[in-house]
């Protein structure tokens, strides 16, 4: 995976080859990653969106697949017309449009939404996002939903979530990494890590594969 500016709509772009049948386990980053899988037998693409998941997922790939993504910043918005051109101009016998097509049209018109983003980070709280940005509880919900898919209340879980999945990697205890992130002490923050990447964080921390999964590029908070 390589990553990218952290300031543009592309976090990171990546590329796989499946050349056998194969279950890959997918952490909850709080990215949308957009996909061009080309079947390597017959030629044909598809354009894919992945969800925002709330928990550790599992995808089993087939083989004769050629992966081609682009991670997206979290809470980046792309135009829904736009999507609707790029899976035409991919998935069109005739066209053989190219994935850097898909990348270069989500990087000039994806909308950021770095106000929510941002008020969310910098808040912690649904009452302290929604005071930065001047509006009332109410309005701070319908927007990110409307805006990214997703409550304020997934993206402040998502994102404590995620610091304490970052803390992993650091010289800390379980306790310690608890109290920083801001859970109310450590089976609080056993049950929430649990519920996210499907380990307790002591196992997770044990496991090499997983912590490589947990390095890649996604929502920091």
């Amino acid at each position: 995976m390589t990553s990218l500016s952290e300031r543009g709509a592309i976090l990171a772009t990546w590329e796989y080859v499946s050349h056998n049948h194969r279950a890959v386990t997918v952490l909850p980053d709080g990215c949308r990653d957009v996909i061009v899988r080309r079947d390597l037998a017959t030629g044909t693409q598809e354009l894919i969106v992945s969800g925002l998941d709330a928990k550790r997922q599992t995808m089993v790939l087939p083989g004769g697949q050629r992966l081609a993504g682009l991670r997206l910043r979290p809470g980046v918005t792309v135009p829904a017309s736009l999507m609707h051109e790029l899976r035409r101009a991919i998935e069109r016998p005739s066209c053989g449009a190219e994935p850097s097509l898909v990348g270069q049209a989500i990087a000039t018109y994806a909308e950021l939404n770095d106000d929510l983003m941002g008020a969310i980070v910098a808040g912690r709280t649904v009452v302290g996002a929604a005071r930065l940005l001047g509006v009332a509880e109410r309005t701070l919900h319908r927007r990110m939903r409307a805006r990214t898919g997703r409550s304020p209340s997934f993206w402040l879980g998502l994102a404590r979530a995620r610091k304490a999945l970052a803390c992993l990697s650091a010289d800390m205890t379980l306790s310690e990494i608890a109290a920083e992130v801001g859970y109310a002490d450590q089976a609080h923050f056993t049950r929430s890590f649990g519920a996210h990447f499907g380990a307790p964080p002591g196992s997770f921390r044990g496991d090499p594969v997983l912590m490589r999964l947990a390095a890649q590029p996604g929502f920091s908070g």
